[in-house]
């Protein structure tokens, strides 16, 4: 506003305005915004992650004073797996998204966070173990059935899809 009506007293008003907006506030925004896009218990999951992590750090500080040593150091404390990190982070990223593209700030701070240098080296490490089967018990699924139910196992095998994946296919997508 100031930049294309500089005489304006209202740019005066506007940039001071711009300059206060806290983290918190633009959390709120944003978590209002989204429910109206995004299912229940995504919305459920961004306000426990805002609720338990983003709003005891950030609420108050100003989203122009958010910096990367800040939240380095912030990212250094939390004790849970990279994946989680990620998953807290998500609403955090979305606000200073929004307030660069309204041009509140002019780069992401968390563009120069590294999250794999942060983090201790079992957090990188995954909960979840990958344990597909062998080609031997394969082939002994595939003994004990018949006809469709065979067709159908073999054709899940070799696709390598997800169980979520396999579960919502539809006849119409294949």
């Amino acid at each position: 506003y100031s930049e294309y009506f500089p005489d304006s007293a209202n740019a005066v008003k506007f940039s001071c305005q711009v300059s206060k907006v806290n983290v918190g506030y633009l959390l709120r925004e944003w978590l209002n915004n989204s429910a109206k896009n995004l299912s229940p218990s995504t919305i459920a999951g961004y306000n426990r992650v805002c609720r338990d992590h983003l709003f005891k750090q950030f609420d108050n500080v100003l989203i122009t004073e958010l910096k990367p040593p800040q939240l380095r150091a912030w990212l250094a404390t939390l004790d849970c797996k990279i994946k989680t990190v990620r998953n807290i982070l998500t609403p955090l990223r979305n606000v200073i998204e929004i307030a660069i593209n309204d041009d509140i700030i002019e780069s992401n701070p968390l563009d120069r966070v590294i999250l794999t240098k942060i983090m201790p080296r079992d957090s990188l490490q995954s909960d979840f173990v990958v344990d597909p089967f062998t080609i031997k018990e394969i082939k002994a699924i595939l003994a004990a059935c018949d006809g469709l139910e065979r067709n159908l196992w073999q054709f899940a095998f070799a696709t390598g899809m997800r169980t979520s994946e396999f579960i919502a296919l539809e006849w119409s997508s294949i």
